[in-house]
């Protein structure tokens, strides 16, 4: 790991979004397979950024868009434990959609 940035909300507690850089590209891929595993009880979501780094402005629209991509997969996965069966057995027929895009960026 050569950086790690823990996002802070108003009152100066985590958030719960970090964005972490790797220097081996391994490591990038051992992370990102431990999407949705969990973690003293939380879900985890893992999603990787390759672009180069940028301004202050760019970084700022980058940590919003990740975290409303974090704020998304949350929300989904709520919506799949409060359907119950029901909502499993429709995910298990396939809609087609099977959410590995985030992970490519």
């Amino acid at each position: 790991i050569s950086e790690a940035r823990v996002i802070l909300n108003k009152e100066k507690l985590c958030s719960g979004l970090a964005f972490v850089e790797f220097t081996d590209p391994k490591d990038v891929e051992a992370a990102v397979l431990r999407d949705g595993m969990k973690v003293k009880g939380q879900i985890v979501f893992v999603c990787y950024e390759t672009k180069e780094k940028k301004s202050a402005g760019t970084k700022d629209r980058r940590k919003l868009q990740a975290a409303k991509r974090v704020v998304e997969k949350k929300e989904k996965v709520k919506k799949k434990k409060d359907g119950g069966d029901e909502g499993e057995e429709g995910e298990a027929e396939g809609d087609g959609d099977d959410d590995d895009d985030d992970a490519a960026g």
